[in-house]
């Protein structure tokens, strides 16, 4: 009886309910991204190629950043990209993402293993 109704529930066994995360989770731990602030080891650039400058922006003298959402996998590739911001908006963002794709990191390390990590990268456009 609860707060005078009966729930005609039958009891269930718990056994060991806090288990093998690796078990309860099967393959969504193993492909599940940290953040850098959750790892041992932050991922760190290995090799960049150089950006190609856009020839427009260029010829008008304009500088300016993006800021890229990158998913680092377990290999140091980049699985992902996406734009967080730039300035100014839209001149750099295609020159970035398509630089961006080739360059390789030391993965990120959780537990000494190497893990799926977001990381933030911020790249310049300046004529130095």
């Amino acid at each position: 009886m609860l707060g005078g109704i009966e729930m005609d529930i039958p009891e269930f066994e718990l056994g060991n309910i806090a288990g093998n995360p690796n078990d309860l989770l099967g393959d969504i731990a193993r492909n599940a991204a940290m953040s850098e602030g959750t790892v041992d080891t932050k991922p760190r650039v290995l090799s960049r190629s150089p950006m190609q400058y856009p020839s427009s922006a260029m010829k008008k003298r304009i500088k300016g950043y993006v800021v890229i959402n990158l998913l680092i996998d377990t290999d140091g590739s980049i699985e992902a990209a996406k734009v967080l911001q730039s300035s100014p908006p839209g001149v750099f963002d295609a020159a970035a993402l398509s630089g961006i794709r080739s360059w390789r990191f030391a993965p990120g390390k959780y537990k000494g293993r190497p893990v799926k990590v977001w990381a933030k990268q911020k790249v310049r456009f300046d004529f130095n």
